[in-house]
């Protein structure tokens, strides 16, 4: 299981999925029977 936060990992969708999703590989190459959250990505601008 790959997990992502909004505004941690992502501003936009895409950004989340692929984060996501790196994540969902980090699991797999772990053992497969985890989960992996996100690395936290450059500083998101709210403004």
């Amino acid at each position: 299981f790959g997990a992502a936060q909004s505004f941690e990992h992502g501003d936009t969708l895409e950004s989340l999925l692929r984060a996501a999703d790196a994540a969902l590989y980090e699991a797999k190459k772990g053992g497969r029977n985890r989960v992996e959250l996100a690395q936290q990505s450059s500083p998101v601008s709210l403004w």
